[in-house]
């Protein structure tokens, strides 16, 4: 039924926004949570975040987001920035972005600025670059009532829970796995092979080496010659 309406609505024209103006909560629940968890990387919404945005939207009120990137030099965090950024425009929502710049401590520091600023948020996405660094700032956002969306890392120590709404991650022991199985189908099972790893130490980078390891076990004819840490560095990894 949803996407009945949403057809004939857009056969006449019209914005998303106003689209969604229309066609009430249910195209709610579809487009602005789907939308909004889209640009953060997950599928996940309480009944009260999806009754604020439809809200958001229809009332003209602005959401304010906070985005914490792990480092813009990254092509995949460019991507989740820009979406997060294309979905905020389209419904009411405005995006404060924070490049971590791939380091630890930048992350940290820029931060600590922002919630130092005193600046209400509604909700805020962040991903950490190593787990258990941005505790302290995390929970004071959250104790002055801002939702938090938790990517790839875990904000505290790897399985605690410091508070959020949904945490949107993969499998990435299955991520390098897969990743590395096919770049060795492509040389065809034999040769030799370099692994290049972001932040040595963080858990989504070893449960990727883990990764790399069990596709190695299946590909006798690869020689793995050295894994290196580059903290993802376009020339640390070019050289």
């Amino acid at each position: 039924v949803i996407n009945e309406e949403l057809d004939a609505y857009k056969s006449q024209g019209l914005s998303r926004r106003e689209i969604i103006k229309r066609a009430g909560a249910g195209a709610l629940v579809f487009g602005v949570m789907g939308g909004l968890l889209d640009a953060v990387g997950g599928s996940v919404a309480s009944a009260s975040s999806v009754q604020d945005a439809a809200h958001a939207v229809t009332s003209g009120k602005t959401l304010q987001m906070l985005d914490v990137g792990f480092g813009d030099v990254i092509p995949w965090c460019d991507q989740i920035r820009d979406s997060t950024k294309f979905w905020g425009n389209l419904f009411n929502v405005n995006v404060t972005h924070l490049d971590g710049g791939a380091v630890p401590a930048t992350q940290l520091a820029r931060l600590e600025t922002a919630v130092s600023s005193g600046k209400k948020f509604d909700f805020f996405a962040l991903c950490p670059i190593a787990s258990n660094t941005l505790t302290v700032p995390v929970k004071k956002l959250i104790a002055r009532g801002s939702t938090f969306i938790q990517q790839v890392l875990d904000v505290g120590k790897p399985g605690e829970d410091v508070g959020y709404l949904t945490f949107v991650s993969c499998d990435f022991v299955d991520a390098g796995k897969t990743l590395a199985s096919y770049l060795f189908e492509k040389i065809g099972g034999h040769g030799t092979a370099i692994v290049t790893q972001g932040v040595a130490g963080t858990s989504n980078v070893i449960d990727r080496q883990k990764g790399v390891m069990q596709a190695l076990k299946n590909y006798p004819g690869i020689e793995l010659l050295t894994v290196g840490y580059t903290d993802y560095s376009v020339a640390m990894n070019k050289t």
